[in-house]
């Protein structure tokens, strides 16, 4: 798994299944996002694909998924267990001005740098679990996070995926009980 510094002339849209089918059925299914892209509406894949004159440049941190002839699709979030990414966001190439490899560091990232979060949640999204389940570790599911470390203290990691430079402004943001975090590391270039 590939760690990536996207930086981005604007802001990428969140690809949904085919048929914005969100069953879990669907969500664990082998998770195809190029099929994704190709089962997209004509109106989706305009929208994506629209020239626009404004740049925001924007850093986003994730995990490129697939990079097609037209677009780059990539996550901030990867569920472990189901080998599945979390909300894949889509944007086109043209809008993508480079692609940068991180790797993990030994040390903890400060406030506003990249990092590399892993934790556990019982009942995350899409996860199902009888209580026999969560009495063992089949009701655990682990989560890799990528981001921006907005915040620390002893009840919450705050991280953002993606920030605007031009905005000063931090997007898909997560707060995890700190007490859940397994793992909380530097990404460097």
């Amino acid at each position: 798994m590939e760690i990536s510094l996207l930086k981005l002339r604007r802001g990428s849209l969140y690809l949904p299944p085919p048929n914005r089918e969100l069953t879990l059925s669907s969500a664990l299914a082998s998770q195809n996002v190029e099929e994704w892209w190709k089962a997209s509406s004509e109106e989706f894949k305009k929208k994506v694909l629209a020239k626009q004159d404004k740049v925001y440049d924007i850093e986003a941190i994730g995990i490129v998924t697939a990079k097609l002839d037209d677009v780059t699709i990539f996550s901030h979030e990867y569920g472990e267990k189901h080998d599945k990414h979390t909300n894949p966001q889509v944007i086109a190439n043209e809008d993508v001005t480079s692609i940068t490899t991180l790797k993990k560091t030994s040390r903890a990232p400060k406030i506003g740098e990249m990092a590399y979060m892993v934790w556990v949640d019982a009942t995350h999204n899409n996860s199902p679990a009888t209580l026999k389940d969560l009495e063992t570790a089949e009701g655990i599911v682990k989560v890799i996070q990528l981001g921006f470390l907005l915040h620390k203290n002893d009840e919450r990691i705050f991280t953002g995926g993606r920030y605007t430079k031009g905005l000063d402004r931090y997007k898909y943001l997560s707060a995890v009980p700190a007490c859940n975090v397994k793992e909380l590391v530097a990404l460097e270039i």
